[in-house]
């Protein structure tokens, strides 16, 4: 859709919930014969991030859209509420849990050996990454001094990246979470919170990349 050459009558109709994006910003809806970016000038609204968003609502799942829609400082509380404190409790226990397996299951040829210190490295460097976030860029998103939240953000996706590097070492050490028909208890628990922590990892970094970023960029 080119929005550059949209009416505000074709963005209603076209993309769900863009009134409630365009109220948001000041735009009057009820006049929508008027193209979009003639309402947008006339209140003196950047053009580019105005498109940036409509084009990720159309784009975004229901989930993702209550994020856009809502303030950037609820979405951030919520990043380090439901995600970073979980993680600093995840991987304690995960790194616990492969030294216990490590031990009682040195000779089975199915045992992750290695895992319990690359999860310790993980969990230093994640450590490292949340902290950064929530002192230099959670603060700069939500002020919008975008002018040094761009180098910010380009860290934080290069961290994500390697995050997800890290994973994939994850999956080569576990063989895919397999577990062998002998694992113990503690074996069984170790694979079913590594699972969990994977997809709260991947939910996580999908929130700050496809949601957050976006949004503030």
């Amino acid at each position: 859709m080119n929005l550059s050459r949209s009416s505000l009558k074709d963005v209603l109709s076209s993309i769900r919930h863009s009134d409630i994006y365009l109220k948001k910003v000041g735009i009057d809806i009820t006049n929508s014969d008027r193209m979009l970016s003639e309402s947008l000038a006339e209140k003196n609204i950047d053009t580019n991030t105005t498109f940036a968003a409509l084009n990720l609502l159309n784009e975004l799942g229901e989930k993702d859209i209550h994020w856009l829609l809502e303030p950037t400082s609820n979405l951030i509380n919520h990043i380090k509420d439901r995600y970073h404190n979980h993680h600093r409790l995840q991987l304690p226990l995960l790194i616990s849990l492969a030294r216990q397996v490590e031990l009682r299951n040195i000779e089975n040829p199915y045992c992750p050996v290695g895992l319990a210190d690359y999860l310790n490295g993980l969990h230093k460097d994640l450590l490292v990454h949340m902290e950064k976030e929530e002192q230099i860029l959670f603060p700069f998103l939500s002020d919008e001094k975008m002018a040094y939240v761009f180098t910010q953000v380009s860290l934080a996706m290069h961290n994500h990246d390697h995050e997800l590097h890290m994973l994939s070492r994850i999956d080569e050490l576990t063989d895919g979470l397999h577990l062998p028909e002998n694992a113990d208890n503690v074996w069984k628990k170790l694979y079913v919170e590594l699972a969990i922590f994977k997809a709260d990892l991947l939910e996580h970094i999908r929130l700050e990349n496809d949601i957050l970023f976006d949004k503030c960029g």
